[in-house]
Order: C-alpha cells, then structure tokens, then sequence
C-alpha cells in the first residue's frame, strides 16, 4: 500500500467568506477569485460538484472541472448573486481522478459564505443626545446618515407635530441626497 503525505490538488482558500452583500440585479453579481493548483507527479482531473446545490443557491463558480499539468494554476471565479435577503453557506465537493463518477468521497471540501441583506439607511451613532446649553442659546449636535445599497436616495425628516413643545430644527449643509457617489450625509440637529 502506497502512503501519500503530501497533497494532489490546493486550493487557495478552503473557505471563502464573502461578507455582507447588498441584493441587486443578478445582472452585477460580487465575484470572487481563488487558485486551484495540481500537486500531483501526474496530470490532474479535477472537478467541482456544485450542480447538487445549483438551484438553490445564489453561487456560480466557473469553470467546475478541468485537467492540470504538473505545477499547474488555474483561477477559478466564484460569482455571488443574491436575489433575497439571507444567510448563504454551501459545501462544494472537489473531486479528484473521476472520484464522483466512482462514488469516492471528495478529496476537498470548498465553503462558501455570504449574507445578502437589503439597501438600507444607517448611522454613525445610536443616538443624538443635544447637550445643555444655557437660557437663550442653541443647542446643535451632528450625525451621519450612511447609505448601504441604494444607488441614489433623497432623505426626507419628519419631524415631531407638536413644535412648541419640541422645537426642532434638521439642517442639511451638503444637501439631502445619498448614492453611489454620496455614501455619508452629515445632517445637525439644533
């Protein structure tokens, strides 16, 4: 019996971790590249099993098989194209040497992992405390509005109905729209 102690087939990641991503049109996915690289004193079949998950799954890697010359790369794309919002994680099985055609256990284990969420509206702090100031002097405080997805979004405040009791004023001194080009909006409170 022939013991191997050093690996046929490298991946560049085992793992790949994609983040939090915005849903958009799968037309623009997120992409992602890794390495796979033959090892072998022979060439190398190699093939990525992801037609088990294809369907239910926002993952498309390309190519998913192939031949490798000794010492041979090759960049395999992975393109993640989420069309809800959700917490994605798939196991593609790497085969080596027509191992799934035989039935064999793959000699890799690829994870991939992403979170799709929606465009949304944060900030740059929890709350906007104004500070005390005394009798005859305007209290102010500053916060960002940060866009996450939207491509271009006009902020429109509602403020309190009742301004006698709550005198509230929002300025917008760089205007109130947020996109591509405008991630952060500084708006003051006084």
């Amino acid at each position: 019996m022939l013991f191997r102690s050093r690996p046929r087939l490298l991946l560049s990641e085992t793992v790949v971790r994609m983040g939090e991503r915005i849903v958009r049109d799968a037309k623009f996915p997120y992409t992602h590249e890794l390495t796979v690289t033959s090892a072998d004193d022979l060439p190398l079949e190699w093939e990525l099993d992801s037609a088990a998950e294809a369907d239910a799954t926002p993952f498309t890697l390309t190519p998913t098989r192939g031949t490798l010359a000794v010492g041979e790369a090759l960049k395999i794309a992975v393109s993640f194209a989420p069309s809800e919002a959700a917490l994605f994680a798939v196991a593609v099985p790497v085969f080596i040497r027509g191992g799934k055609q035989r039935g064999e256990r793959p000699y890799l284990t690829l994870m991939l992992h992403a979170t799709a969420v929606h465009p949304r509206l944060t900030f740059d702090r929890p709350e906007v405390v104004l500070p005390a100031v005394p009798l005859g002097h305007t209290a102010r405080a500053s916060f960002y509005v940060i866009n996450e997805g939207y491509d271009n979004l006009q902020i429109t405040p509602k403020l309190p109905i009742d301004s006698s009791r709550m005198p509230l004023q929002l300025d917008f001194p760089e205007g109130q729209l947020v996109g591509v080009s405008k991630e952060r909006l500084l708006i003051t409170v006084s």
